[in-house]
């Protein structure tokens, strides 16, 4: 959108829980490739909804410097050419693997609920509690019900191997040759100048799903409550668990923001805080709100959001966005838990789902944070947002590593609170959130397995994202990690004079 664009953006931002996302090589994550589309001018048709006509496609150029492929998988589509043929059942694992340079792209897949009305669910109390499981279970990820174990055990080798070489103090060669086979994700955000890719892989996510256009058109056919005229139309959103701003400082370009983040001691590193950036604090434009403490775990603090957004506009926000997480590494006992960051993650996004969706104006927009998504847990926090959106999607950016489990659940449309679908699931989700968890232990699902299992549409769409991004990481680690083999025996580096050359975050989540 132009300087010289009339509307006047406000935003509202909050932040959690996010805790140790601050890496050396860069300070949070996000971003997408599509040529970005103007300002929509006064008195233009409303435009179709661009994801009322998808199909496969390849975008050429990107609002991005750095060239971008988009791939958009519909359902039913046939799986990439480097996806093993039925017959190969032995082994997850491509037959004819693609070269490096093909694995670096955005894939989007949608996801769908095959049923038109939901069926009687019993309601979760604490006489009738969701199963409680282990965080650290290895059956929550390989026995999931909407993925073979074999992929799973495939990437959980290529990660066991990047275990030994960052446990022998080899770090540093595997950064190396990962910025040189994958030089998309390099550190840095080259479109505004930041030093983190977090804005630019949150455009990436809203270009490939063409949003921002879509946020736009929302606000300006949106009624005024005050009869205002469209050119002081608000664009309003809100940032969860995305201190310290890198999802708002990119869209601080257009707008004025409001953030929560979490209150921290004077004591804690700065890779431990969520505190925002300092020229978004000392902007005119952003207001720092929080809170009694920031904590999206708190139901306290998800009440003040909504009580902050409301002050804005009792519809809420047009578009809603949640970056929460924090590092996982070993146990006190040297155990390495890299394997369960999805289940460890579960109650932060879970959080962020339940925030976002109390926060969201009807035909308003979701984008959170993700990980794997073996569990039933993230699947059911999937369901949910098929269930209380028109249309729900997974993206895999092209700036977010392809060696790394990351994603984004992107929710489209809105459906509202008269949905007949909202009380029974929000009370769900308020449930899990406030009752389940535990340092050690959370609930298996959000809602009954069998549930999601019987809903074929969803059990089929589910599964082909999960399956494709797990054998597209899977294959990336491989490649990266034949190079650092090669360069290890030929005696090449890894070691940092004074140090282990052991990096905080070795999966490359920063």
């Amino acid at each position: 959108m132009e300087d010289s664009t009339t509307e006047k953006v406000e935003g509202l931002l909050k932040c959690g829980d996010t805790v140790g996302e601050l890496g050396e090589e860069e300070k949070a994550t996000r971003g997408d490739g599509k040529e970005e589309e103007g300002p929509t001018e006064e008195g233009a048709a409303t435009p179709i909804p661009p994801w009322s006509k998808f199909k496969k496609r390849k975008i050429e150029e990107s609002s991005s410097p750095r060239p971008t492929k988009v791939v958009l998988k519909e359902r039913g589509e046939a799986v990439p050419s480097w996806t093993p043929p039925a017959a190969a059942a032995a082994t997850a694992h491509p037959l004819g693997p693609a070269p490096a340079s093909e694995l670096e792209r955005t894939d989007v897949f949608e996801v769908v609920s095959g049923l038109e009305k939901l069926p009687t669910i019993p309601e979760w109390s604490k006489d009738n509690l969701p199963k409680l499981l282990r965080s650290n279970a290895p059956e929550r990820m390989r026995e999931g019900p909407f993925c073979e174990a074999a992929v799973v055990d495939e990437l959980w080798q290529e990660k066991a191997r990047m275990d030994n070489l960052f446990d022998r103090g080899k770090g540093r060669i595997y950064r190396q040759v990962r910025a040189r086979v994958f030089p998309s994700t390099v550190s840095g955000s080259a479109n505004i100048g930041l030093s983190n890719r977090a804005g630019d892989k949150l455009w990436e996510v809203l270009e490939a799903l063409d949003i921002w256009p879509s946020v736009i058109n929302l606000a300006r056919t949106e009624e005024s409550p005050s009869g205002e005229d469209e050119a002081e139309m608000t664009v309003r959103y809100v940032d969860v668990c995305g201190g310290p701003g890198a999802f708002s400082a990119r869209e601080n370009v257009r707008t004025i923001g409001r953030g929560m983040s979490l209150k921290i001691d004077s004591t804690q590193t700065k890779e431990a805080s969520c505190i925002w950036y300092k020229h978004l604090i000392d902007s005119e434009d952003f207001e720092a709100v929080w809170g009694p403490d920031g904590n999206v775990y708190s139901p306290a603090n998800l009440e003040a959001l909504e009580k902050s957004v409301e002050e804005v506009d009792k519809r809420g926000a047009h578009l809603v966005m949640g970056d929460g997480g924090f590092e996982v590494s070993v146990d006190k006992d040297g155990n390495h838990l890299e394997n369960y960051q999805e289940v460890y993650s579960a109650r932060i996004i879970l959080s962020e789902v339940l925030t976002m969706v109390r926060a969201c104006t009807k035909g308003g927009f979701l984008v959170c944070k993700l990980f794997d998504t073996f569990s039933a847990i993230t699947a059911s926090i999937i369901y949910v947002t098929t269930r209380l959106f028109d249309k729900c999607y997974i993206v895999k950016p092209q700036r977010s590593r392809v060696v790394n489990s990351e994603r984004y659940l992107v929710g489209v449309g809105f459906k509202g609170r008269e949905n007949p679908d909202y009380e029974v699931l929000m009370k769900a989700m308020e449930f899990c959130h406030s009752t389940c968890f535990t340092e050690d232990e959370g609930p298996e699902s959000v809602v009954p397995v069998r549930l999601m299992e019987d809903d074929r549409k969803f059990q089929i769409s589910l599964s082909q994202s999960i399956r494709e991004l797990a054998l597209r990481q899977t294959r990336a680690l491989d490649i990266v990690m034949n190079a650092v083999d090669e360069a290890v025996a030929r005696g090449k580096g890894g070691q940092r004079k004074g140090g282990k050359g052991k990096g905080r975050n070795r999966y490359g989540y920063h």
